[in-house]
């Protein structure tokens, strides 16, 4: 009858308007999603920049305190092979073995490695357009 016809197509046309709009609250949701992995992924470069800079600073400062060590090694072993103990100086000279340079090397190399992270992660935040030295604001917002 032509109520019922009257009646599918209202239906019919209601299911249309929901559709779409299930699909348009969709692509709302995935744009918000992808919003959210840009920012996120800012802040991770960000922090992995902080991060590497830190470790940087102590490796830096774990080869000055290698180096200060290595110069009050070579006084004590300067005073050693000049005073009445001098016989101890080839003992002592056991003490000072090769292990610094070896740690040296693996101090420079760790540096090398840090830099080049360092460089990845900053290039990240050049190519999404944010200075390496700051922080991205914190992303409080919902999405749902």
């Amino acid at each position: 009858s032509m109520a019922e016809r009257r009646k599918k197509a209202i239906r019919a046309e209601r299911n249309r308007q929901s559709a779409a709009a299930s699909r348009e609250r969709k692509k709302h949701h995935i744009r918000e999603l992808e919003r959210r992995v840009s920012m996120l992924s800012m802040e991770n470069a960000t922090l992995q920049v902080e991060q590497f800079n830190k470790i940087r600073a102590r490796i830096e400062e774990e080869k000055r305190l290698a180096d200060e060590n290595q110069r009050l090694k070579n006084q004590v072993n300067a005073t050693v092979s000049t005073s009445r103990l001098g016989g101890c100086g080839a003992w002592y000279q056991q003490l000072l073995n090769p292990i610094w340079i070896l740690r040296d090397r693996s101090i420079s190399s760790q540096l090398e490695f840090l830099d080049s992270k360092i460089e990845k992660a900053s290039k990240h935040l050049r190519e999404a357009g944010v200075d390496a030295e700051t922080k991205p604001e914190s992303d409080n917002s919902k999405t749902w």
